[in-house]
């Protein structure tokens, strides 16, 4: 049982450890008027053209966009669909 108070203080080291990458976790940012929100990472910021996020020097831009439940099939059709092939799209008003 020599390995005990190895094992016990292993645990313990690992568990604070783990809570001191937790407590160092960034905030979620919000895009102004946007229910979705994210960590973001160095250089980013939040756009004030677009709902989303950019980072000017390094030419990023992450688009937040929020869309009805009854669009989720279309869309995901549509990201399926292979470069180059027309899909119909139907607009209700």
């Amino acid at each position: 049982m020599a390995f005990r108070p190895f094992i016990t203080l292993a645990f313990l080291g690992a568990a604070l450890g783990a809570f001191a990458v937790s407590a160092q976790a960034a905030d979620a940012v919000f895009p102004k008027g946007s229910r979705i929100g994210l960590a973001l990472s160095p250089g980013l910021e939040a756009s004030r053209t677009f709902p989303g996020f950019q980072d000017d020097t390094n030419k990023v831009m992450v688009l937040v966009a929020e869309l009805p439940a009854q669009a989720y099939e279309s869309t995901l059709k549509a990201m399926q669909t292979p470069a180059g092939v027309c899909i119909a799209l139907s607009v209700d008003s």
